[in-house]
């Protein structure tokens, strides 16, 4: 099987309650991920690439701009009324097809949005299985 499940392309773990929204396209030539992260700076994103398990692991952390500080300090007269904004740490797994090029993978950030791509070996250069002689 050339492709994993799609179980299997992706798995995650998140700390805190924020987890950016995932987006996965494949064709013949690349795979591309992007991930939802608006608010979060690229400073505060890393991307792991483990070329021997053939993975990405995308982590990272949305800071409030208003700190619990700011809100119970003495004197201070700030109090929050309504928030649905989330903050936290996250961390997302992508285990990716036995095709991919791990050393052309690139990363763009562009309007909130990380898009990843993952360009994909041509099948003819894809090592066969073959047999070992025993001795």
């Amino acid at each position: 099987r050339l492709f994993p499940t799609h179980s299997e392309i992706l798995s995650s773990t998140s700390s805190g309650i924020f987890s950016p929204k995932i987006g996965i396209t494949d064709d013949t030539s690349q795979l591309t991920i992007n991930a939802e992260l608006p608010g979060v700076p690229k400073e505060n994103i890393k991307m792991r690439v483990l070329e021997d398990e053939k993975r990405i692991v995308l982590s990272g952390e949305k800071v409030s701009h208003v700190s619990s500080s700011d809100m119970s300090g003495e004197g201070s007269s700030m109090r929050s009324h309504f928030e649905e904004r989330t903050y936290g740490s996250f961390e997302r797994s992508f285990t990716l097809p036995k095709n991919s090029d791990m050393e052309k993978i690139t990363a763009k950030m562009d309007n909130g949005v990380l898009e990843i791509k993952v360009p994909k070996k041509d099948s003819s250069s894809l090592q066969p299985s073959r047999f070992i002689q025993i001795d």
